[in-house]
């Protein structure tokens, strides 16, 4: 056989790749029979999970005590039931405080973790309740600027 200088070298490789081939197109009980495209073997489709139906309302204020009510702050809140945990938004989309910085969302009973983000502003302690019955919840947020000062006020 007369092959290209340097061709050989490859060969090797060839033939690896096309065991290869082979081997996985091959039924591993050793029937010889090909199980590509069968339906059979793949994995069966799992439909997405779906939160529980809320049966509580969480109402919150967003605020600052250095400059009152945080209207169009960001909320999202983190919701864990007994096998099954997921973020409000995945659930219901965005949620905002109105411009009087108040929010209201329904959840199952469950343990719920609240955060809330807006520009210029900061939540410096995250919130975590249980929900078993409507609750209502306070956001305190501080401004940024807040921070630039050497004795920044403490959260209340």
């Amino acid at each position: 056989m007369n092959l290209p200088s340097g061709s050989w070298r490859a060969m090797p490789v060839a033939v690896f790749c096309l065991f290869l081939l082979a081997a996985c197109n091959s039924d591993p009980n050793g029937s010889g029979q090909s199980n590509a495209g069968s339906a059979a073997s793949l994995p069966a489709r799992q439909s997405a999970p779906v939160p529980p139906s809320p049966t509580h309302v969480i109402r919150s204020e967003v605020f600052s005590f250095q400059t009152g009510m945080i209207g169009n702050a960001n909320i999202n809140m983190f919701v864990y039931t007994k096998g099954f945990g997921y973020s409000y938004w995945w659930a219901h989309g965005p949620q905002r405080s109105d411009e009087l910085g108040r929010f209201e969302g329904q959840v199952p009973d469950s343990v719920v973790s609240i955060f809330a983000w807006k520009d210029g502003f900061v939540q410096p302690c995250g919130i975590r309740r249980d929900v078993t019955s409507d609750i209502e919840v306070r956001v305190e947020m501080l401004p940024v600027s807040a921070f630039d000062s050497v004795n920044p006020p403490r959260p209340h």
